[in-house]
């Protein structure tokens, strides 16, 4: 998997192998998942990207598995305690929640930010929505899955 910078953002491109997969069941970057099966305490989580929040947000990512020829993927996130940059994406996305305590703010849900989503909660984002995304708790873990091939943009500190 490549981590591409943009902006003050950044874009997962090319997702591969990870989370414990065997060469059995393991994603490749030539045709698209078949099976994998692991446990969340085998995922295997990259070097922190530190520069993604003004309040010391820390995020690790672990790719689950990836269609290249749609762009689409879905991949693990450790978030440390913290909120991060007011941005969008230019691809359609959802999350669930699986370890900690989130919370959501996007423009077109006045009062989102106040609604706390604990494990087993989900959001969906269209392409474009500008939000911010909070771990509550002092660790969390979400899984992410987009529809497309797109980037991160980073928005200011409007919110």
């Amino acid at each position: 998997m490549n981590i591409r910078r943009h902006g003050m953002g950044w874009v997962m491109v090319g997702c591969a192998t990870l989370a414990g997969a065997t060469d059995s069941n393991a994603p490749s970057d030539k045709a698209p998942l078949s099976a994998l099966t692991f446990a969340i305490d085998e995922a295997k989580f990259g070097d922190p990207i530190s520069n993604f929040s003004h309040d010391g947000l820390r995020l690790s990512i672990a790719p689950v598995w990836s269609d290249p020829a749609t762009g689409r993927m879905s991949y693990l996130l450790h978030w440390t305690k913290g909120t991060d940059f007011r941005h969008k994406h230019t691809f359609s996305y959802q999350v669930v929640v699986l370890k900690g305590l989130m919370t959501h703010w996007t423009e077109s849900l006045p009062g989102s930010e106040l609604k706390q989503l604990p494990v087993g909660s989900l959001w969906y984002a269209p392409a474009d929505e500008v939000h911010i995304d909070k771990c509550v708790t002092d660790e969390c873990v979400t899984l992410s899955t987009t529809f497309g091939a797109g980037t991160t943009i980073t928005i200011g500190d409007g919110k």
